[in-house]
């Protein structure tokens, strides 16, 4: 939160490594390898991301010599699981209305340029080096979830692993499902 959320005038870098730097240290005291991960590291989707260049400099500036692993989804999926994700958290839109928000451009909402996923990772290539961003599919961890951690180890020059937990945390709605939520979203819950 305290590196992604605060606008730019009231971001503080101190305030940052002053929280995440001692777990950093303590894991790096135990031999294990320091992760930080949140999937709006590269910008909230349901604003377009308009945020992702200025969380990109901000973590070139507290770890320039970071590693970054981004994972990509096919976008037509990718807009299926944001809008689902969405409604399982209360937005009231319906899919048009939530593809093609209304109303003006003084606040931001979701652009389809946000799945313009070569963009960001261009520009972090440029920031931290093209080696140190690693991008992996998503489709890869459906299909082989064993494959896709160790082809993400094996870039890091990591050992592999033979198994991994396969407990799903959080399953799809289906399309139905998604249609009555936004509907009751509406009534009930409306969160923006």
């Amino acid at each position: 939160r305290l590196l992604k959320e605060p606008n730019p005038l009231w971001y503080d870098k101190g305030l940052v490594e002053s929280y995440i730097n001692p777990y950093i240290y303590e894991s790096k005291m135990k031999g294990l390898i320091p992760v930080i991960s949140n999937e709006l590291l590269v910008g909230h989707p349901v604003s377009g991301g308009h945020d992702s260049t200025e969380i990109a400099r901000r973590l070139n500036e507290l770890w320039p010599k970071a590693t970054l692993i981004i994972i990509i989804r096919e976008q037509a999926d990718m807009l299926y699981s944001l809008f689902s994700q969405y409604t399982r958290q209360g937005g009231p839109l319906s899919l048009d209305e939530y593809l093609c928000p209304p109303g003006s451009n003084r606040q931001p909402v979701f652009d389809f340029r946000y799945l313009e996923y070569h963009r960001l990772i261009q520009y972090l290539d440029n920031l931290f080096g093209r080696e140190r961003v690693k991008v992996f599919p998503f489709e890869l961890f459906s299909r082989n979830p064993l494959k896709f951690c160790n082809s993400i180890l094996s870039s890091l020059e990591l050992a592999s692993v033979e198994a991994i937990p396969d407990e799903v945390l959080v399953r799809s709605l289906n399309a139905t499902t998604i249609r009555l939520k936004s509907v009751l979203n509406r009534i009930f819950l409306r969160d923006a």
